[in-house]
């Protein structure tokens, strides 16, 4: 049984979304990425920052010690203080022009609510303290008082700079598979490196008994510490795969166990990526932040049902986690589209904030719970990833928010519209994206490229081929990038074709998922003549060149014909899951096509895949508090083939198509 999975991309255009600040409301959209910073470049009248008063700035800690540590910033002395258009920015490094780069984030002094000097007062006394989450991005801080409109402010005063105890600190651990037998690669981030590494052997008894506490995981740093995590991998229909329990966080303890003699040793490939390497602002303008060097080791020659412990970096203290065998038969993923990423500190973000990811996230982890059998053991993002466009520092922030899960499940991903689209070429992708457009804010995908190191073609930059195909459990997955050319005939096409007709052994991997950022299907009613990108522009290009590989059923006139007596399926069944964070968009089809069985559109959340040999089950969890289960249904493979289905009472229900 093939399954193709794709996220809701578009379901209507990009539209601009809209912040209360107070008093006015400011419009930021996909260009309009001036409205907070330069704003500070490009629209600020250079008078505005040479006006800076006697505003005085009291920060407490005086350094920060681990990345994502609370930041307490008090102002005092503004003259004519208005909490409605006060706002802090956050700008990193220190010693950056205001007028030529994007602040890091912004918040206004009238909507704070951290003690101890609220807002209520700001008015007559000009005195508030503000909190900020701050990331180690690998350089100093420094906070800006400003007033008035967010395009054009006025600069009342800067503070000194506010650093890390150490920069070089390691941060964003993430795995992912290989797509060989035995391997798992994982990556992260540092200011630079001496001898980037990755170790691991198999956890000893102690190791796996330790009783570890909770909170965000911590990282030591590149030239004296280091993260460590612990997973095991069981053996499946004769191949090494992965299966991981998390069973604490990371205890963050700079006094550990030592590696024992029998550990195991690779070396990681480092790169990073510059203001050349990207196609367009605001990317190579007042969005690029210098990513910091990008390390991804290997490890090789993992056992089936073996636990073990792993750390990356250089040398020095480390932490643990627990990982408990799973079961074998049985597995769970997430799949999912369209999450993004925002502040936990009530800031707001450049072009925009997703909050209802962090509700994703949290999602993630419950279903890393011991509770849940089988637990979280892979996650699928479908595309639009953290919806930078261009402002590097989102990317930093969404592998911060998710780090506590990628580093214990591989986190693979596809790469969409907001990875790839742009107008422009660089020198790292000199051939143009299938869909032209700014939707990448110039990033053009060399940063999701080089952050994410997937299987396969998707390894080769310089190739800008972004698919790939993998095995795990009983699954063989099929990754595909609808925004580079897909028509037959060309490397995509026929990739897809191989992978498919040579790669799959159905006695090992029965079931098969397909998936792409744009669907074949969809119950949009955008549909631009004009504009290629369209919803039905894209899914009737799809169906050109796709449809005969992935039919959702035996069509005929745009009619699903009755399944056979046997109740088997001729063709996959097809699931669209862009819910994850982004946006819903209700701009549904009125009368919607027979095809679809279930529709969805006003729920965040995400879809939990539950899979052995004989049954697929897909579970659609609402991420709001007491949501639980909005959908599920079960496929049954070849052997036993039929359809099983509960739809949440009041859910939009239609006979199933054959």
């Amino acid at each position: 049984m093939s399954l193709p999975v794709t996220n809701a991309h578009g379901l209507g255009p990009r539209r601009a979304r809209i912040h209360a600040f107070s008093p006015e409301a400011v419009l930021m959209n996909d260009t309009a990425f001036r409205s907070v910073s330069g704003a500070l470049s490009r629209d600020s009248k250079e008078e505005n920052f040479d006006n800076a008063g006697e505003v005085r700035f009291n920060i407490t800690p005086s350094v920060l010690e681990t990345s994502g540590e609370a930041a307490q910033v008090c102002i005092t002395h503004v003259p004519n203080p208005d909490p409605g258009t006060d706002f802090v920015a956050v700008y990193a490094p220190a010693d950056v022009n205001l007028q030529a780069t994007a602040p890091i984030k912004i918040k206004f002094v009238g909507e704070e609510k951290s003690p101890p000097l609220l807002p209520s007062s700001y008015a007559s006394t000009g005195e508030a303290c503000l909190s900020f989450r701050l990331l180690n991005l690998r350089d100093s801080y420094t906070f800006a008082l400003m007033r008035g409109n967010v395009s054009a402010p006025l600069l009342l005063g800067q503070s000194s700079p506010l650093g890390f105890q150490e920069a070089n600190e390691v941060t964003q651990i993430h795995l992912a598979l290989t797509g060989i037998d035995g391997e798992m690669a994982v990556s992260w981030v540092s200011r630079d490196t001496k001898k980037p590494l990755v170790q691991w052997w198999p956890a000893a008894p102690e190791e796996k008994s330790q009783d570890e506490g909770s909170g965000d995981a911590q990282a030591g740093a590149m030239d004296g510490g280091d993260g460590s995590v612990a997973w095991a991998s069981k053996e499946t229909a004769s191949r090494c795969e992965t299966q991981r329990r998390l069973k604490g966080a990371q205890n963050g303890a700079k006094a550990g166990v030592r590696p024992p003699m029998t550990q195991h040793s690779s070396l990681a490939l480092t790169t990073t990526y510059s203001r050349g390497d990207l196609c367009s602002p605001p990317a190579t303008s007042i969005g690029y932040h210098d990513p910091g060097a990008l390390h991804t080791g290997v490890m090789t020659g993992l056992k089936g049902g073996v636990s073990y412990v792993y750390r990356v970096g250089d040398a020095g203290y480390f932490s643990r986690r627990e990982a408990e065998e799973g079961n074998a038969e049985t597995f769970t993923f997430a799949v999912f589209g369209d999450m993004g990423t925002a502040e936990e500190d009530g800031s707001l973000d450049i072009g925009g904030e997703e909050v209802a990811s962090l509700n994703t996230t949290r999602l993630l982890m419950g279903a890393l719970s011991p509770s849940v059998h089988p637990p979280l053991s892979l996650v699928l993002h479908i595309g639009d990833l953290s919806y930078a466009k261009g402002y590097d520092y989102q990317w930093d922030e969404f592998l911060s928010q998710n780090q506590a899960i990628m580093k214990v499940v591989p986190w693979m991903v596809s790469s969409g519209n907001h990875e790839r689209d742009a107008s422009d070429v660089s020198r790292v992708h000199p051939s143009p994206s299938l869909f032209t457009g700014e939707d990448s804010g110039g990033e053009c995908g060399v940063p999701t490229q080089l952050r994410f190191p997937m299987p396969g073609p998707w390894r080769e930059l310089e190739k800008d081929e972004p698919w790939y195909d993998f095995s795990t459990g009983p699954v063989h997955w099929v990754v595909l990038c609808i925004e580079k050319d897909f028509s037959p005939g060309s490397a995509q096409f026929s990739f897809m074709i191989d992978a498919l007709s040579n790669k799959v052994n159905r006695t090992l991997t029965p079931w098969v998922v397909v998936a792409a950022h744009r669907p074949l299907y969809i119950d949009s009613d955008w549909d631009d003549g004009e504009d290629a990108s369209s919803d039905q522009a894209v899914a009737r290009l799809m169906q050109q060149s796709l449809e005969d590989v992935m039919r959702t059923c035996q069509v005929h006139r745009n009619k699903c014909l009755a399944a056979s007596s046997d109740a088997v399926y001729k063709a996959p069944v097809h699931v669209v899951v862009g819910m994850a964070g982004q946006g819903l968009s209700q701009n549904v089809l009125p009368d919607q096509p027979s095809i679809f069985e279930k529709v969805d559109d006003k729920h965040f959340g995400l879809t939990l895949m539950t899979v052995n040999r004989t049954h697929l089950t897909i579970t659609f969890l609402s991420d709001a508090e007491g949501g639980g289960v909005l959908d599920t249904f079960s496929l049954r493979g070849k052997d036993t083939a039929s359809w099983e289905r509960k739809g949440r009472e009041g859910g939009t229900e239609s006979p199933v198509p054959g």
